[in-house]
């Protein structure tokens, strides 16, 4: 009789066992390696090498959002990125996505950390589809963003990389360096990532981290300040007094060319020795200090800075402080990077919507005061609605709104622009008693380009009005005024009769400028003067801040829109300070007389000679036609 061999109890008892339940530091620690030349300590991955980074961890096993602002150096992409792809990669499989500022940083991070992690960690090894992906497979293989394993996959995507970020489900989501992701043109990245998550609701996961920037308009302190706000406390090895570590508190003295570098405890004032601080960070914990805001309750919030680190010294961080001190733009790289502070320019462009509001003057909407001689108007083209600024100019460059008008209606559509065409062509009663028009107006061709084109044609010759297509250039060096361009074919390629003219708007520039002008005091020339108006048109002018930003380590200038405002208005602002210096009004060869004489007389010219070129415009000279009979005298 043949006999049959069962499996043994063990194995079968092994097979059928419940798996283990491990959270992601617990997961990291059994089996988790760095490899050689990937960091300064090869090996099986430690826990005691980034205490403060255990408990992180492990809420990113229990909770439904982590939120961590940190200084850099702090092992956050490796401890709590990495870890926890490595998690669901290798324990408990479904997608995942990263987002990360920019296809570079993207690169870096597939390339030089998810890659060595893969090939150092023998449990992942091989679950990482080796097979290039091709065009069309959708299913198969892997590329440097998209890595495929049994059960999921792993996209790393760009912050503005926005079909990118709204299709498919995702249950994992990772957004590093949230404060240096840019805003795309569908809005918010968390807001949009989130959405994808929403088939996960029960068990999903989103991880925020970021090293703060700028003081206004940090997503990762906004998030972090509506979470429970955990600290991480250490006792004082003299006095045991539980506190935080400050930068305040370390001190330092000079000995020749030495430089002592202690830290002082505010309690009992002693020294600790750079012993003392990591010992004390080695025992140190986490603990909430606020209370979540309402709909944050299941989200975990964590700050820490550099002084925490293990990585680092106090003496290389008072050295960091001593290399940035005297630079502004270094100076902010070590609050960000050092100190995990956010940043607040002192000498940033910026104004106070309630400051301005406070100078409303009591003359009325849609009337000139009897000091203006020349009106312009800036017209801001949005999806649902045209906003229209109009302007008045004084010999002294003083500039008066005359109105502030917002015409909604679907701007693809011909009757919302049939009411700007009203609006910009009717006159003005001037206090002088006689009545005025507009001189020169300016429309945004950014949104709807065709259909601005052809309504700036339309308006010089069926209104009388000078119509300017305009574009903006943010670039901060840009000049505000331009040499046109000519543009003889729509955006589908089709001719356009005679074409038109597209000026470009160096929109930093002008900002720069408009911000300086409105700051001077009323009846100066230059200064600013407003009717009384609502708030929100104040809100919308003092909407952006000229900032400094860091790429690949050169510090760039922009100007960026504070968080949830409108910056119609100021766009508009801009326009009509890019009319007034195209029609030449800053210039000493301006003829103010002509134009006061032509204004008070009823009969104003807009033409004028204020419509000269300015000196960087080609003017079209005529060619002589040569005849056919002087051809002897040429040789």
């Amino acid at each position: 009789m043949a006999s049959f061999a069962f499996p043994s109890f063990d194995i079968l008892g092994a097979a059928i066992a419940p798996k283990e339940v491990l959270a992601i530091d617990e997961w990291a620690e059994q089996y988790r390696y760095i490899g050689k030349g990937t960091a300064a300590n090869p090996g099986p991955w430690d826990n005691d090498q980034v205490p403060w980074m255990i408990e992180p961890m492990h809420e990113a096993s229990i909770s439904e959002e982590i939120v961590f602002a940190s200084s850099a150096q702090i092992s956050k992409t490796e401890s709590l990125i990495l870890n926890t792809i490595g998690y669901f990669i290798h324990y408990d499989p479904t997608a995942i996505l990263c987002v990360l500022p920019d296809w570079d940083t993207c690169d870096e991070i597939s390339r030089d950390r998810f890659d060595p992690m893969i090939r150092d960690t023998p449990v992942m090894r091989g679950l990482i589809s080796k097979e290039r992906a091709s065009a069309g497979d959708g299913i198969r293989g892997s590329t440097k963003q998209v890595k495929r394993f049994p059960g999921g996959r792993l996209n790393f995507v760009t912050a503005n990389s926005a079909s990118k970020l709204a299709s498919k489900p995702i249950r994992v989501v990772v957004i590093d360096e949230l404060d240096r992701c840019q805003v795309n043109s569908e809005g918010d990245i968390y807001l949009l990532a989130r959405k994808r998550t929403e088939t996960f609701q029960r068990n999903r996961l989103i991880i925020r981290c970021s090293t703060p920037t700028l003081k206004e308009g940090s997503p990762i302190m906004d998030a972090y300040e509506k979470t429970d706000q955990r600290r991480y406390f250490v006792d004082c090895p003299h006095c045991q007094t539980e506190q935080q570590l400050e930068w305040k508190q370390v001190k330092w003295e000079t000995v020749g060319e030495h430089r002592n570098v202690w830290y002082e405890c505010p309690h009992c004032s002693a020294h600790w020795s750079e012993r003392d601080r990591r010992h004390a960070v080695s025992e140190g914990r986490w603990k909430p200090t606020a209370k979540p805001a309402p709909g944050f309750e299941r989200v975990a919030g964590f700050w820490i800075w550099a002084g925490y680190s293990l990585f680092t010294t106090l003496e290389a961080i008072v050295q960091e402080f001593y290399t940035a001190k005297d630079d502004k733009t270094k100076l902010q790289v070590f609050v960000n990077t050092v100190l995990g502070q956010t940043w607040e320019d002192p000498d940033a462009e910026k104004l106070e919507h309630s400051e301005l509001q406070k100078r409303c003057e009591p003359y009325e909407r849609s009337t000139v005061p009897k000091d203006c001689l020349v009106l312009t108007a800036g017209v801001d083209v949005q999806i649902d609605k045209l906003v229209l600024v109009i302007r008045g100019w004084t010999k002294t460059l003083e500039s008066y709104l005359v109105d502030w008008i917002e015409l909604y209606g679907d701007t693809a559509q011909d009757p919302v622009w049939e009411q700007l065409g009203q609006a910009i062509a009717q006159t003005f009663k001037h206090d002088a008693g006689v009545e005025i028009k507009i001189r020169r107006c300016a429309i945004d061709s950014s949104a709807y380009t065709n259909r601005v084109y052809n309504k700036v044609t339309e308006f010089r010759k069926r209104i009388g009005i000078d119509c300017l297509a305009i574009k903006g250039n943010p670039s901060i060096d840009k000049p505000i005024y331009n040499r046109p361009s000519k543009v003889d074919l729509t955006v589908n390629g089709k001719p356009r009769r005679r074409g038109i003219s597209l000026y470009s708007v160096g929109t930093g520039s002008a900002k720069t400028l408009l911000y300086q002008r409105v700051e001077i005091e009323p009846g100066l020339p230059y200064s600013y003067h407003w009717p009384h108006l609502p708030e929100d048109y104040f809100l919308e002018l003092t909407s952006e801040r000229k900032v400094t930003r860091f790429s690949k380590g050169r510090a760039t200038m922009s100007w960026e829109l504070i968080p949830n405002r409108r910056n119609e208005v100021l766009d508009c602002e801009v326009y009509n300070l890019f009319c007034a210096v195209s029609l030449g009004i800053d210039r000493a060869s301006f003829n103010w007389k002509a134009v006061e004489e032509s204004v008070l007389s009823g009969k104003p010219d807009n033409k004028g000679d204020a419509e000269q070129p300015r000196k960087n415009d080609k003017v079209p000279s005529r060619r002589k036609r040569s005849r056919r009979s002087d051809w002897a005298t040429r040789y």
